[in-house]
């Protein structure tokens, strides 16, 4: 954590669009009795001469019996006071982030239905310190605990595919989480609050989807500090680091939730080395005060040890770098690719 809180501004108004480059046999008509330019019998376009679209040779449609139909996106913002330029760059870039989603078809050629929430890294918590009469004090850090923002007309969360223009205005409103959210930051813990939450009755009741691609993108400029307790002894030097919740815990919970490492995926935007305005090539603001990010150890850790290393699909993405719109559209085509290879029961 930081006692002095720096931000940094979050290059993501320059998200690159996927594209595939759709390459036409050199057949001709005369050799291809279909017509189709496939060089088959049959008048679809696939080589098989099965007439069901796909590449192999039997007569259904899904040969690997793979490929999501939807895709649940969860951002876990950071809502620090030093998280304002991070926030209103996400709004800027969300439209271009919605248009890739709007073209994706996945593996069996079907547009691919999204749905997209938005919640903070805020939990409650409490310290507590003594005052020189020997009375105790307490200050209170109230979060959402994972609970989704709304927007003004009570909108939980955003589907598509849609309006584009209609659906970044509403993101807008969502990813407007503040910055006088609790401290110490905890994504991760947030993101378990936020999935449990699903539950009937609960206030996140209906987000999921049974057999939907998860998606969860953490923007943080700090790391996580996610605690297993709800109050702890005041000043940094009292902060109960014997209580930070256990890495695997949370690769074990996502594991559990959504049955394997094949159907989530993790995207982490943060520092992956401390960082400054002498870093930052832009800022919101000129002269901006806020410019800088923490080296989030802890979630790189995450990413390269219980997710990559544990078989699943993760990307750390360096805020600090000044090219950040490379990584971004890398982490764009690991949703699709994650998306195309979903093992479907």
């Amino acid at each position: 954590m930081k006692d002095t809180k720096t931000s940094i501004v979050l290059g993501l108004a320059a998200l690159l669009a996927l594209g595939a480059c759709a390459c036409e046999a050199a057949d001709s008509a005369s050799e291809d009795q279909g017509g189709d330019a496939d060089s088959d019998g049959d008048s679809d376009s696939d080589s098989d001469g099965d007439s069901d679209g796909d590449s192999d040779s039997d007569s259904d449609s899904d040969s690997d019996n793979t490929g999501c139909a939807e895709i649940d996106i969860l951002f876990v913002i950071d809502d620090s006071g030093s998280m304002e330029c991070e926030q209103l760059m996400l709004a800027e870039a969300f439209p271009a982030f919605i248009e890739v989603l709007e073209q994706y078809n996945n593996s069996n050629a079907d547009q691919v239905a999204y749905r997209v929430g938005v919640t903070t890294t805020g939990r409650d918590v409490s310290c507590w310190e003594m005052d020189p009469y020997g009375d105790t004090d307490t200050y209170w850090n109230e979060g959402v605990n994972g609970e989704l923002m709304q927007t003004a007309s009570s909108l939980k969360w955003l589907d598509g595919p849609g309006d584009v223009d209609q659906l970044s205005e509403q993101f807008s409103e969502l990813a407007d989480v503040g910055t006088g959210g609790a401290d110490p930051e905890m994504p991760l813990d947030s993101m378990r609050l936020a999935i449990e939450k699903v539950a009937a009755g609960e206030p996140n009741d209906g987000f999921l989807r049974e057999d939907a691609l998860f998606v969860l993108v953490i923007i943080t400029d700090e790391d996580d500090y996610s605690l297993s307790v709800d109050s702890y002894e005041c000043g940094s030097e009292n902060f109960p680091w014997e209580s930070i919740v256990p890495l695997v815990d949370y690769q074990t919970f996502l594991d559990e939730r959504f049955g394997g490492p094949d159907r989530y995926v993790v995207a982490v935007i943060a520092g992956a080395e401390l960082c400054t305005e002498t870093d930052w090539a832009s800022s919101c603001e000129e002269g901006d005060e806020y410019l800088g990010a923490l080296h989030a150890q802890r979630l790189e850790t995450f990413i390269e040890e219980n997710i990559e290393g544990g078989g699943g699909n993760g990307l750390f993405a360096d805020i600090c770098t000044t090219d950040p719109a490379g990584a971004l559209s890398d982490a764009l085509d690991l949703v699709t690719v994650a998306c195309d290879e979903y093992p479907v029961e």
